[in-house]
């Protein structure tokens, strides 16, 4: 102490024991400390040792959250990982059913028939690698001003033959007006396309499927597409967003997950309502987004044919 140039040492005890000591040098002026100075810095202590406590406690704390973090990403990444295999294990089995079946000596329409069955297959593994990759290297949208209601109704132009296969009636509910918003049109095409053969698939014996286009005052926009199908299962509500989680005997389970990274990287949300066995809707709000003054004027998405 005498070298360093201390002249006291005040210990640092709490609950845990002794944390450490308060060192304090000597004064400038070379006096003593006075009773009321060496007081004070005693009323300090407890002070400082709590500071102290407290602040070892949430690093604890905080490395038992991170740690229980990368036991559920662990864990997550499994299952991902196990349904990922499970979905193209089955179009695997297929592909080399047929091709054992090639091997054989069998009538020509048979082998048109395991051929046919390996194209099918390869291409739905294909899709599955595809949903999966632009699952996990999403692209950034590139916003351009598009009216909504053509997007839309491109979209429904898509479905229209598998709507009408399954006597599914699709009844719009638009403004009359143009929905002029910036968005990334291929992205959102691609979501709402999601949604839609979504309730395709839960009406496999007809029903309605309704869209519902809305711009509040503010110009942010409500999407609402409802269907009259089975409806999603009591207890799974909360999960259908999750990567690689589907109802569906057949596919990924991605198409849900593509569509919420999509709403989220335009700042809007998704959610939806459900009665098991009386249909589902689901509600995007995108917000518009609002210029932002720069040193060169506004700054935001730019409208169409603007440069």
């Amino acid at each position: 102490m005498i070298d360093a140039h201390l002249s006291l040492v005040l210990p640092l005890e709490w609950e845990e024991g002794l944390l450490g000591f308060i060192l304090v040098g000597e004064k400038q002026n070379s006096k003593n400390f006075t009773i009321m100075e060496i007081e004070a810095l005693e009323a300090l202590a407890p002070a400082v040792a709590m500071a102290i406590s407290r602040a070892r406690l949430n690093q604890d704390l905080k490395k038992k959250d991170w740690q229980m973090m990368q036991s559920e990403k662990l864990a997550a990444l499994g299952e991902m990982a196990a349904s990922f295999v499970h979905g193209i294990r089955n179009p695997l089995g297929i592909i080399l059913g047929s091709a054992e079946t090639l091997k054989k000596k069998v009538p020509q329409p048979v082998q048109a028939e395991m051929i046919q069955f390996i194209g099918e297959e390869s291409e739905r593994i294909n899709r599955m690698l595809t949903s999966f990759l632009e699952f996990a290297k999403p692209k950034p949208p590139v916003f351009q001003e598009v009216d909504l209601k053509d997007v839309l109704d491109r979209t429904l132009d898509w479905i229209s033959i598998p709507a009408r296969k399954q006597q599914v009636r699709i009844l719009r509910e638009y403004p009359q007006e143009k929905i002029l918003v910036p968005v990334d049109p291929e992205q959102i095409r691609e979501a709402l396309v999601n949604l839609e053969m979504n309730a395709l698939e839960a009406m496999p014996g007809g029903g309605t499927l309704r869209i519902i286009l809305n711009q509040k005052d503010n110009q942010d926009v409500t999407i609402r597409i409802g269907d009259t199908g089975k409806g999603i299962p009591a207890g799974v509500e909360s999960k259908i967003f999750d990567p690689f989680f589907t109802t569906k005997e057949r596919g990924p389970g991605l198409g849900l997950s593509i569509v919420y990274s999509v709403v989220k990287n335009h700042g809007g949300t998704i959610s939806v309502t459900s009665n098991d066995g009386e249909g589902t809707t689901f509600t995007l709000d995108l917000p518009f987004p609002r210029a932002i003054m720069g040193c060169f004027g506004a700054v935001g998405p730019v409208r169409a044919g603007e440069k």
